[in-house]
């Protein structure tokens, strides 16, 4: 009788374990598929993220998403300089850059070319100019050479740091 027992007990339980064990891999079948989707969908957001950078070629607005180029910039202005037009006029740079202080920016007698020597003569001449809203003041005292723009046209002005007045 003990041995009938048992059989019994064996012959209703034989199904359910592989139940038991279909459904863990259909539930881990889920799990797996739902990651995989969910890194692809991750992977073409980053891809079109990163697209959407580097396809902007202006600098404007992008210079903190740009860090290699924002230095590049910085660095060509603070040794080459800047050019006496536009924007660059509002650049603080303007008048302090490397290569100018050493060699100036055109030739004396030369306009429009470059010098080739190292400036050897005397510093800057002890001139008076005249600045809209501050009056007469010596030209040594200027540091700021960027374009200062005043209330009235009138009164807005700009030193340039290779011109004699």
């Amino acid at each position: 009788m003990k041995r009938f027992l048992q059989h019994q007990r064996c012959t209703t339980r034989r199904g359910a374990v592989l139940i038991v064990v279909l459904a863990m891999l259909a539930l881990f079948a889920v799990i797996g598929l739902s990651f995989v989707l969910y890194a692809e969908s991750q992977a073409n957001m980053a891809e079109s993220n990163k697209r959407s950078f580097s396809d902007n070629t202006s600098t404007e607005g992008f210079l903190d998403a740009q860090p290699e180029k924002s230095a590049e910039l910085w660095i060509s202005n603070l040794i080459y300089g800047l050019q006496p037009i536009g924007d660059d006029l509002m650049n603080p740079l303007r008048g302090h850059s490397l290569a100018d202080s050493k060699y100036g920016a055109f030739r004396v007698g030369f306009e429009g070319q470059p010098s080739l020597f190292p400036y050897s003569g005397s510093p800057f001449p002890a001139e008076t100019i005249n600045i809209p809203g501050l009056g007469p003041i010596d030209r040594r005292q200027v540091l700021n050479y960027t374009y200062q723009r005043g209330v009235n046209p009138v009164d807005s002005y700009v030193v340039d740091p290779e011109r004699i007045y």
